[in-house]
């Protein structure tokens, strides 16, 4: 099975080879345009372009961006870790109380992100129903078929609590 690093490796080596061919052919064939190095080689004219124009710069084949591509990672190994073992410990703390718990710099947005990422679920605490006199009535006769059919004592005690 291939892992992210030698996916990653085997699509460094393939850009690389595409580079050098691009590189190669650009320097056998010295009359020969952009347009027509991208038709042969079946790629856009401005990334021939680009790609030469690097190499004639630089004089190197490596792509420009190797490795830095997407956006930074907010938060380390050690940090992620930290997040679940908080949140493992205590599972009803919120992702703001977890945030500055474990003093990490990110936003609770990002610490609900990192928890579901690993497979811990969110929990909310069960709010009880407020419930008013009216309200309470059908809960506190439910054996009765109906509240009309209580009698004035018994509404009176219900009313009464």
């Amino acid at each position: 099975m291939m892992t992210a690093n030698s996916l990653q490796q085997l699509w460094s080596d393939k850009c690389f080879a595409s580079c050098m061919s691009i590189v190669l052919q650009h320097q056998v064939d010295l009359d020969a345009d952009e347009a027509e190095i991208a038709e042969r080689l079946n790629l856009h004219a401005r990334t021939v372009g680009r790609i030469i124009s690097h190499y004639e710069r630089t004089g190197s084949t490596t792509p420009l961006y190797r490795g830095r591509c997407g956006d930074q990672k907010k938060l380390s190994g050690r940090d992620k870790r930290r997040v679940v073992n908080a949140a493992l410990t205590n599972p009803r703390a919120s992702s703001a109380s977890i945030q500055r718990q474990t003093g990490v710099n990110v936003t609770p947005r990002r610490v609900r992100r990192v928890l579901r990422i690993s497979g811990i679920i969110a929990y909310r605490p069960v709010k009880k129903p407020f419930l008013s006199r009216h309200q309470r009535l059908p809960v506190a006769f439910n054996g009765h078929n109906s509240c009309r059919t209580m009698t004035g004592l018994e509404y009176c005690s219900v009313m009464k609590q």
